[in-house]
């Protein structure tokens, strides 16, 4: 039986090497790293063989295109992989093949030298990196009961969580059961967050007392709290993240964080006027106005999962003015009258789900008022939870562009779904 190898404690390739001087091996091994299961020792030769081949050492990774890699990927390496299953099929090729392409992108970026280099709080996981788009759609997963929307255009560099004394058991719980969320930074904190975790301000780490930077909206007592929220978008804010500015591109650093069920309290939007002048007016389309802060006040709640990167040519504060404007338009306009009824399409999971003309049922009332409140609100989703069909209970989402109901686990499964106004 070929032995399984997990190449990600024996390398120590990183992005903070300089990586001209890889062999072809070398790079074949960083690569495989990226893939979140463990592959056979007969597979990693072939590959490693197949980059001897083509002589894809380091100097030559430099030199070549982007779109000579990525069809050197797809063409010649992605076949030899040992994929896991795709939780949901984001455009042609697999979530990890994709997050490989993306590697000749993130090594380039790397070399820059602006991106971190203290990575003694967390283990760097490369396994755990990923490149999300806007053009891969929404999907949604669920994540202890709550939503985890894609980012879209953010590129994840991923750390295991693990603290000493915890087992890989635990941790695994941890990754699978806490809520996801998003901690906006300037870029002159991300070593010292890397290195000692998100932590309430007044703390003391590295000798250092942590200032707070976030105002104390919706504190209670003394104790000032660590604001995260569910939205990328919100915590990626200007004000929260400053952008790092190389040339002409702005770079905003947010942090994914895992966050234990129960351990929080929600807010709605607390940006001042200058940030964002009416907090009725929607900031994330998938998110209610009053649903996007969580104030975490014991940092043993938290857990740093990656760090979430992106870049941009727009000047920050005019995205965000223009964000504003687009929404403040949306809302001014209702989008629907009267009291709705929600109703999605009951047929059996091999009919016809998404024939608009049913046989449909009413969704129960603490769901239909959740849909007519994000629905009047301007929200393009809206979370479910979980949903009795002929299925079983399985957690869904709603899609109101699409007027769908999908799965969060499988974006395959669908249901059409319409609203009745009460006369």
């Amino acid at each position: 039986m070929e032995k399984e190898t997990d190449h990600e404690e024996s390398i120590k390739l990183s992005e903070a090497q300089d990586y001209k001087g890889w062999s072809p091996e070398e790079v074949a091994l960083y690569v495989i790293q990226h893939i979140p299961i463990p592959q056979k020792e007969q597979r990693i030769k072939i590959i490693c063989d197949t980059f001897r081949q083509k002589n894809m050492n380091g100097e030559r990774l430099q030199q070549i295109s982007k779109s000579e890699w990525d069809e050197f990927i797809t063409r010649d390496v992605a076949h030899y992989f040992t994929l896991p299953p795709a939780e949901h099929q984001r455009g042609v090729n697999h979530p990890v093949v994709n997050t490989i392409i993306d590697i000749h992108s993130k090594l380039f970026d790397c070399r820059s030298g602006i991106w971190f280099t203290a990575l003694q709080f967390f283990k760097r996981m490369h396994s755990y990196d990923a490149v999300y788009n806007d053009e891969e759609g929404i999907w949604c997963h669920d994540r202890g009961g709550r939503p985890y929307f894609n980012p879209g255009s953010w590129r994840r560099y991923g750390f295991y969580p693990q603290l000493e004394g915890e087992t890989k058991e635990q941790v695994d719980e941890i990754m699978s059961t806490w809520h996801v969320a998003y901690h906006g930074t300037k870029f002159i904190n991300v070593n010292s967050i890397v290195q000692y975790g998100l932590v309430p301000p007044d703390t003391e780490v590295g000798g250092v007392k942590i200032v707070n930077q976030r105002g104390k909206a919706g504190t209670i007592g003394s104790k000032i709290p660590v604001y995260v929220s569910p939205s990328i978008l919100y915590a990626s804010h200007w004000c929260y993240t400053q952008p790092h500015i190389e040339k002409d591109t702005y770079i905003y650093c947010v942090f994914q964080v895992r966050v234990r069920p129960g351990s929080f309290r929600v807010q709605g939007n607390t940006l001042w006027s200058g940030g964002w002048p009416d907090k009725s007016v929607i900031y994330d389309e998938r998110f209610g106005p009053d649903e996007l802060e969580w104030l975490v006040e014991d940092a043993s709640d938290l857990r740093v999962t990656g760090l979430m990167v992106r870049k941009s040519k727009v000047n920050p504060e005019q995205f965000f003015k223009d964000l504003y404007a687009k929404h403040k338009k949306q809302t001014e306009t209702p989008r629907g009258t009267g009291k709705g009824v929600w109703k999605w399409n009951s047929s059996p999971a091999d009919g016809k789900t998404l024939d608009p003309n049913g046989p449909f049922s009413d969704y129960e009332e603490k769901t239909n008022a959740k849909l007519e409140k994000a629905y009047m609100n301007w929200q393009a989703v809206c979370y479910l939870g979980n949903v009795e069909t002929d299925t079983g209970i399985n957690p869904y989402f709603v899609d109101f562009n699409k007027m769908e109901q999908i799965r969060c686990d499988n974006n395959k499964l669908r249901r059409a779904i319409k609203r009745e106004v009460v006369k």
